[in-house]
């Protein structure tokens, strides 16, 4: 496995709730030093903002300027509106509220110099939005332009392999020549089924394979 030394990176993880494979962050690393200048990046699957975080400190570090747009509507399997987590007084909606609220107070600790731009939608309404090139409010209140064509995807989102297909599918359509798409937890080991969409994406002759670490990363070639 091919990995990346950070000094930021543990002390990253140690404040910052969430999953990042330790592969993903080399991932990261070579696809922001050499993706297309300018573009916009996206982050479907966002979390607690550790990996909104990872990524802007790999563009900080390698001096690329692209922004970064998130897909998320913080909507978890399982999560009953209403319902009440376990024996705990916590609902579920009080959860969703929190986790919300985290990822505002850690992509605004670590990242307050180059705030990304966080869509609360699922990854198929995100892209309805950036084909209708729509202007919005995003979940800082900033306002965000959508549309055009993408640097670089991180593809975090539903892990259901009809639903990854869909995100692949809808980035294809938006990637530049030389950008890059990495999906999470499609490692030939992985429990979630991902990994034949993987060699069929590996079996296109407009992409390549740079890397499964144990995640597979590929470029766009035309």
């Amino acid at each position: 496995m091919k990995l990346i030394e950070d000094p930021f990176m543990p002390w990253l993880r140690f404040a910052n709730a969430g999953m990042l494979e330790r592969g993903n962050l080399w991932c990261i690393d070579h696809a922001v030093a050499n993706m297309p200048d300018g573009l916009p990046m996206l982050e479907i699957g966002a979390f607690c903002g550790l990996s909104t975080n990872a990524i802007i400190h790999f563009c900080r570090k390698k001096g690329r300027a692209n922004p970064l747009f998130c897909a998320d509507k913080w909507l978890f399997e399982g999560a009953e509106a209403g319902a009440r987590i376990g024996m705990s007084r916590i609902s579920h909606d009080e959860y969703r509220d929190f986790v919300i609220d985290t990822f505002r107070r850690n992509v605004s600790f670590f990242s307050g110099d180059r705030l990304p731009f966080p869509i609360m939608a699922l990854s198929d309404e995100f892209f309805d939005l950036w084909r209708a090139g729509v202007e919005m409010d995003d979940v800082f209140g900033n306002r965000a332009v959508l549309g055009g064509p993408l640097a670089f995807a991180y593809v975090d989102g539903s892990h259901d392999p009809g639903q990854c297909r869909r995100d692949f599918e809808n980035v294809h359509a938006f990637l530049a020549p030389g950008g890059y798409v990495l999906f999470d937890d499609s490692g030939p080991q992985s429990p979630f089924g991902l990994h034949p969409l993987m060699l069929e994406i590996g079996d296109r002759d407009d992409y390549e394979l740079v890397v499964e670490n144990p995640n597979s990363l590929f470029r766009k070639t035309r």
